[in-house]
């Protein structure tokens, strides 16, 4: 998958928020594995998926029509957020996980990214708490 940026992550959120709760997981999963195998199609054939994409998670989430609510101001698009950032934190924390292509800077930048999500999470989930 490419490394993942803000609007990666608003365009899968946007997704996931369109579908039931029970089907959130699954969806987030399938996104990410569509992005992993267009990036794996990319790298052989030096030209995007024709279905996939390009290897990002944004075009992988933008294939699909489900699309909701994606503001801090509801308990359900928080828990969107929730489960969206959890995925990619589980990514990160798989065997030889990563969000997206080595960089110069090696796992530092996975890190700093790893420990922004868990923040973001953990903030989500106070505000879920408070409501």
């Amino acid at each position: 998958m490419s490394p993942v940026i803000y609007n990666d992550v608003l365009a899968a959120v946007s997704v996931v928020a369109g579908v039931p709760p029970t089907q959130r997981e699954a969806m987030i999963a399938t996104m990410l594995d569509q992005a992993d195998a267009a990036c794996a199609y990319r790298h052989v054939h030096r030209r995007a998926h024709p279905t996939f994409g390009d290897g990002s998670l944004m075009a992988s989430a933008l294939r699909h029509e489900a699309r909701g609510d994606v503001s801090f101001q509801s308990r359900d698009s928080l828990l969107a957020w929730l489960c969206v950032v959890s995925a990619l934190l589980a990514r990160c924390d798989a065997p030889k996980g990563r969000l997206g292509a080595p960089t110069r800077r090696g796992h530092l930048i996975g890190r700093f990214v790893k420990s922004q999500l868990c923040v973001f999470a953990l903030r989500s989930y106070l505000l879920c708490l408070t409501r």
